[in-house]
């Protein structure tokens, strides 16, 4: 009857792992499947020399490396899932400097901050961690660019720490110098 049991037990888990599996997949070829068809016209566009002004062939070419180096994140993503996922794997606790990978993610995502006219304002000290440093920079390049990629042009994107707590606030909307809303990640 206990064998029963847990053979029982076993089989849900694996179902269940297999379903979680199999919409892992859905959703990953789902998120590859956008960037390459962007990537594929706008290199089309390009070789078959339909655009033709300065500025239009400047675009398709800031947006290929757009598209390029958000695909580049997604398979590191995935990767780096994939990989904490396994059986083997165990938390790699190394000393970290939490302020340089916020400052390294921030030039990362640059292109955002220009093209949006968004002010960056920090006020951090040099915060050291012992933490998986591969798992923290996933996590706080996360944080930057989703705040970035969503803030509203001309607005401000700030990174507090207080407390032993870093605090990462994107204001939406400013008028005549006033915040009407604000959003804390």
């Amino acid at each position: 009857g206990d064998l029963s049991l847990s053979l029982n037990n076993m089989a849900n888990k694996l179902e269940s792992s297999i379903t979680n599996l199999r919409a892992f997949v859905s959703n990953a070829s789902h998120e590859l499947k956008t960037p390459i068809s962007v990537l594929s016209s706008y290199a089309q566009a390009l070789v078959s020399k339909n655009v033709n002004s300065p500025e239009q062939i400047q675009l398709y070419h800031n947006t290929i490396l757009k598209t390029t180096t958000e695909m580049q994140n997604l398979v590191e993503k995935l990767l780096t899932l994939s990989k904490i996922t396994s059986l083997n794997y165990g938390l790699l606790k190394e000393k970290t400097s939490i302020t340089k990978i916020i400052d390294e993610s921030i030039e990362k995502y640059e292109f955002i901050e220009l093209q949006k006219d968004i002010e960056i304002y920090k006020d951090i000290p040099n915060v050291i961690s012992y933490c998986d440093q591969s798992l923290m920079k996933i996590a706080v390049e996360n944080i930057i660019q989703n705040a970035l990629k969503y803030s509203l042009p001309n607005t401000q994107f700030k990174i507090l720490y207080k407390n032993n707590t870093f605090k990462f606030v994107n204001t939406y909307k400013v008028t005549n110098d006033k915040v009407l809303i604000s959003k804390d990640h």
